[in-house]
C-alpha cells in the first residue's frame, strides 16, 4: 500500500481524476444538480457545485492557492462544460431506461 502525508510530493507521473455527480428530482431536469470534485493522486484539489450562487471553483489543498486566476477560470469553464454534458447524459439515460414519470 502507498502511504502519503500531506506535505509529501512525488516526482514522476501523477493521476488526475474528475468525479461528476448529477442528480435531479424533476422529470424535466430543469433543477438538476451537478457536483464535480477534482483529484490529483487521490487528493481533492477542486470542487464545483452547480447550486452555488456564483458557480465558482472552490480550491482544496495548499498548492491550489499558488495557481493564478487564469487557471481557476479555466477550471470553472471546464466545470461548466462537464455540467452541461452531465445533464445531457442524465436526460439520455432517463429516456433509454424509461425512469421518468411519463
Amino acid at each position: 500500500a502507498l502511504t502519503q502525508t500531506k506535505n509529501q510530493s512525488f516526482a514522476g507521473s501523477h493521476f488526475m481524476q474528475y468525479l461528476v455527480t448529477t442528480t435531479s428530482s424533476q422529470p424535466g431536469l430543469q433543477d438538476s444538480h451537478v457536483c464535480i470534485v477534482g483529484h490529483v493522486d487521490y487528493m481533492p484539489f477542486m470542487r464545483f457545485d452547480s447550486d452555488g450562487a456564483a458557480q465558482r471553483i472552490q480550491t482544496r489543498g495548499p498548492w491550489m492557492k499558488q495557481m493564478g486566476p487564469e487557471y481557476l477560470e479555466m477550471e470553472r469553464k471546464n466545470a461548466e462544460g462537464y455540467s452541461h454534458r452531465a445533464r445531457e447524459n442524465l436526460r439520455f439515460a432517463i429516456q433509454v431506461y424509461n425512469q421518468s414519470d411519463k
